[in-house]
């Protein structure tokens, strides 16, 4: 099993008690000029800041400006404090550590701090930990370097949560977690990628609502409760069984203190292959569990249950579309109950399972074949499009939601213009993803449209509205630091604290529509080849009216 990373390798003080509110709470500016015209405080450090919030006894607010934060000091601050970063993207802020230390950035206390606008990379330590908090994590962006193992992105503590975030650790990072959840945690509307994708303490109870999963393991829990719907988790091929195996969701007992149930409702399970042996969409071994309003498909077992010792689990399955029926591992005693109830057959009708399209097609068998009953408590009111999550008659099986087209537009009299309005939405981006994260570069300059390549990489995005968007793609760079910038290597400088600075290789521009889009990247700006190394791409869309989204970054290496 994969080890426990609740511990860390520092002793927080237990500040229980927190001291009574004062209205006048201060903010702290860390190389932000706006933050101190606003009226913010000057403080040369990050460090500083958050030694000055720790003492004051107030709820204060951090606000950072752009760069690179390294070897930030873990901290416990009682009455919480509020960090604002820059942006989670190029040009942001970054919080790493490059000394001894396992945690990237450490925050606890006994109210919830937030941690918004902003990325931490995983250091190259022994079990490294990106995010270890007990707050309420938001617009974050997640990496880990090459090469890192037995690594966990984010490590939410008790009260803790994580939204519109990414946690990007990929899945060569052997026996790495995306994100541990804590007792009263919960994730949403978050893109994870890890060897394990979504891991629960042991004793816990968790929510993840409207979050896509990419790993050898989807879900692991263990004498845990967990609540999950309008999730996506795709699981792919290898991993290290038996610690990590091929599973959608891993559901089993340890003889912990709580009650173990799994709650799934309105989820897409896409395994690996129906002939890769040992996949499994749901295993439950020793403990009870109920999917409804669910499509798994695309695994050797769509389900299986197993009993630990006297445990007898259960697992209800209703109003859910699956290749093959369940199967009781389990030859004797305890019993193990399976109900299977108003099975949902036939093909789901994706979109475009082959380009990761798992949305349902127009004439789909899964359209209004929901549970009638309707929304259970608790139960996400949108899909993981955030649309309306009941459109017609009844739930949608799996996590998408078909939505109505508008109703055709009738003759109306002739009528004053109405005033003109002015557009000052911006559009947004989700599900922002790319197929091959080590490339190596076509023959051909990248196409404004063309076959999918067989090498090079696919950037896939979803837009809120039709735009221009833009791929400003840099090359990772080593530099030396001069000040509060990264300069190239030099003689002169040479004898300087080491950076990482990013440097501008070329730009893209495209025509985006509404919903999902792709770009084929064969690796090449025009005809020009990019040299092996490794890469970020800052994505931002621009509408017509001119209003600009927040950027997004992806990285991705590329080899000879």
């Amino acid at each position: 099993m994969p080890r426990n990373r609740t511990l860390v390798p520092m002793v927080v003080a237990a500040a229980l008690l927190v001291a009574p509110a004062i209205a006048h709470a201060t903010t702290y500016c860390v190389n932000n000029s706006s933050c101190e015209s606003a009226g913010g405080t000057h403080e040369d450090t990050l460090d500083n800041a958050l030694s000055a919030a720790e003492s004051s006894g107030n709820r204060d607010r951090i606000e950072i400006g752009p760069g690179t934060y390294n070897n930030v000091t873990p901290r416990d601050i009682p009455a919480g404090v509020d960090i604002v970063g820059s942006g989670s993207g190029a040009g942001g802020t970054l919080i790493t550590r490059t000394d001894t230390g396992t945690v990237a950035f450490q925050l606890t206390s006994a109210n919830p701090s937030t941690i918004s606008s902003l990325a931490v990379q995983v250091p190259n330590a022994f079990d490294p930990i990106g995010i270890y908090a007990s707050a309420n994590v938001s617009d974050v962006a997640v990496s880990i370097a090459s090469g890192v193992t037995f690594a966990t992105g984010v490590n939410l503590r008790p009260g803790g949560s994580l939204t519109h975030s990414t946690v990007d650790i990929p899945l060569s990072s052997q026996g790495s977690t995306g994100v541990q959840l804590a007792d009263g945690t919960s994730v949403s509307d978050s893109t994870i990628t890890g060897t394990v994708g979504v891991e629960l303490d042991g004793s816990s109870a968790a929510t993840v609502q409207r979050t896509s999963i990419d790993a050898y393991e989807g879900v692991r829990i263990e004498d845990d409760e967990l609540t999950i719907d309008n999730s996506l988790i795709r699981t792919e091929s290898g991993g290290s069984p038996p610690d990590i195996g091929n599973h959608g969701i891993f559901a089993t007992v340890q003889g912990g203190s709580l009650t173990p149930f799994l709650h799934a409702t309105a989820l897409t399970l896409v395994g690996p292959g129906t002939a890769s042996a040992g996949s499994v969409g749901v295993l439950v071994d020793g403990q009870e569990g109920i999917v409804r309003d669910s499509i798994v498909r695309g695994y050797e077992k769509s389900f299986t249950t197993d009993s630990l010792g006297a445990s007898s689990p259960s697992l209800l399955l209703a109003y859910s579309n699956y290749d093959t029926s369940p199967v009781d591992e389990m030859s004797g005693p305890p019993p193990v109950a399976i109900t299977e109830s108003h099975r949902v057959s036939g093909d789901p009708g994706f979109v475009d399972a082959a380009g990761g399209n798992y949305r349902l097609a127009a004439g789909s068998p899964l359209i209004d074949a929901g549970d009638p009953a309707g929304l259970q408590a608790g139960e996400s009111s949108t899909d993981l499009d955030g649309n309306p999550r009941i459109v017609g008659a009844a739930h949608d099986v799996g996590a998408y939601e078909v939505q109505l087209p508008p109703p055709p537009a009738g003759p109306s009299p002739p009528s004053t213009p109405p005033p003109v309005v002015k557009d000052t939405t911006a559009p947004v981006f989700s599900h922002v993803s790319l197929t091959n994260k080590v490339f190596a570069v076509g023959r051909a300059a990248t196409p404004v449209s063309a076959k999918k390549p067989k090498i090079g990489t696919t950037f896939r995005f979803t837009l809120s509205e039709a735009a221009r968007v833009k791929f400003v793609i840099a090359r990772k760079l080593p530099g030396r630091r001069a000040g509060k910038a990264c300069r190239a290597p030099s003689k002169k400088n040479r004898a300087r604290k080491a950076c990482t600075r990013f440097v501008k290789t070329g730009t893209l521009t495209r025509s985006g529509q509404a919903g999902l889009n792709s770009l084929n990247f064969t690796g090449r700006i025009g005809h020009r080849a990019l040299k092996p190394g490794t890469y970020r791409v800052t994505i931002s869309a621009t509408d017509a009216a001119g209003n600009t989204s927040k950027p997004k970054t992806l990285a991705f290496r590329i080899v000879r």
